[in-house]
């Protein structure tokens, strides 16, 4: 951690935080008494991706709702962040009024990052294309899935792949790329959401940040009519096209779904008991980060 102190000062304690996606975290203690993170990515794409978000992106979103970068390593793929205030979503009891109004906030904060001025999108994203190889792909993951879909369940998720070259309409925006609960931090006392861990913030279809919240909590009916009204309000005023990007996430959806039904399922191949006893994942930081 000598990189880390030359940059906050003396540390008086270092501890682990949590990991995401193979990205150890450290929670280190100043002699100041502030806090500060330091997240490793897992690969060298990861690392510059949240760089570079960090730096252009990132500042869109205001002050305290996301993490400060404080400063990067590239040797290390390390970045040294600031503290954040509040709990992580996807570890702590939250009531459902609280919930909706954490997915009403989050909402607002992809947003704000899928419209930010500090990153040119250009022609770096073809939508068309990126649709179409994702339909090349299914059969990859149907394979991957294995029994784990039903024939009747594998036939509509070769239906709605048919359909996906055609939403070449889809917006193409800054997304965060890992937008779900582990990742947003909600703060009781003041009613505000932090967003965080940006190492697959990249150019891409704007619908992709929907993804993983179709297939986590808004699959539970009691959250769904408010938290998707919230989101997609947000996303149509980012881009005008809500219809298009209803479809689009439908299809995305069953591809992201065989994914992890794939990676869970290589879990409990090798580590059964844990399967049964595993408890969701936090974000890069339990506390705060």
């Amino acid at each position: 951690m000598e990189w880390a102190s030359c940059v906050a000062g003396t540390l008086t304690k270092v501890r682990g935080a949590a990991s995401s996606s193979n990205s150890p975290v450290w929670e280190l203690f100043c002699r100041n008494g502030s806090r500060i993170f330091v997240k490793v990515a897992s690969s060298e794409i990861f690392h510059v991706r949240e760089v570079h978000a960090y730096r252009f992106a990132v500042p869109a979103l205001g002050p305290l709702c996301a993490p400060r970068l404080m400063a990067s390593d590239p040797a290390q793929l390390a970045v040294l962040l600031t503290a954040a205030p509040g709990r992580n979503v996807a570890t702590t009891r939250v009531t459902m009024a609280d919930r909706v109004k954490v997915h009403h906030q989050a909402g607002w904060l992809l947003h704000a990052l899928h419209s930010s001025a500090g990153v040119s999108i250009g022609a770096s994203v073809d939508p068309g294309g990126l649709l179409r190889a994702r339909r090349r792909s299914i059969e990859e993951h149907l394979a991957a899935a294995g029994d784990l879909l039903s024939p009747a369940e594998r036939e509509l998720v070769r239906r709605l792949a048919t359909l996906l070259p055609l939403l070449s309409s889809c917006p193409v925006a800054f997304i965060h790329g890992d937008a779900q609960e582990r990742n947003l931090l909600w703060d009781a006392a003041t009613g505000s959401v932090t967003l965080l861990d940006f190492g697959r913030a990249q150019p891409a279809l704007a619908v992709d940040d929907f993804v993983r919240l179709a297939t986590g909590p808004w699959a539970s009916p009691a959250p769904s009519s408010h938290c998707v009204l919230y989101w997609l309000r947000a996303g149509a005023d980012a881009t005008g096209e809500a219809g298009s990007a209803c479809s689009c996430r439908t299809g995305r959806c069953q591809r992201s779904g065989l994914r992890s039904s794939h990676r869970r399922r290589r879990r409990h191949r090798s580590c059964p008991h844990d399967a049964e006893v595993a408890k969701p994942r936090g974000g890069h930081v339990k506390a705060s980060s």
